[in-house]
């Protein structure tokens, strides 16, 4: 059971920890526009 909910918790990790990073990255670019400049 344990081992079970371990391996859920990285699933739903995998699953949302992008979602996640990119969120962060627009919101820190709202607030930062010169340092999102190519």
């Amino acid at each position: 059971m344990r081992f079970f909910f371990d391996q859920q918790i990285k699933l739903i990790w995998i699953v949302i920890s992008p979602k996640l990073l990119f969120f962060f990255v627009r919101f820190y670019g709202l607030h930062n526009p010169d340092d999102q400049r190519n």
